[in-house]
């Protein structure tokens, strides 16, 4: 069950980003690689959590920006706030 609930999460996380992004396509292949490497600019990023915090009802602290680099670490990110 955790795994489909990780699954779903990293599904509106790239949903959320790609949103974010358009017009562009980021390369979001690998879920570990950094977000900014993957063809997000600093505007996108931005965006990007902005619109994690206004979907998942969070407040993401400005010292947990930068650890926030990957859709990975996003993932796990939610998953601590939510449990």
């Amino acid at each position: 069950m955790k795994g489909t609930v990780m699954a779903t999460l990293q599904e509106d996380v790239t949903e959320i980003i790609l949103k974010s992004c358009h017009p562009s396509v980021p390369q979001l292949d690998d879920a570990a690689k950094p977000l900014l490497e993957s063809g997000l600019d600093s505007l996108d990023y931005a965006t990007t959590l902005m619109a994690l915090e206004e979907k998942f009802c969070i407040q993401i602290p400005i010292e947990d920006m930068d650890e926030l680099n990957s859709i990975n670490s996003i993932v796990s990110y939610l998953q601590s706030r939510q449990g």
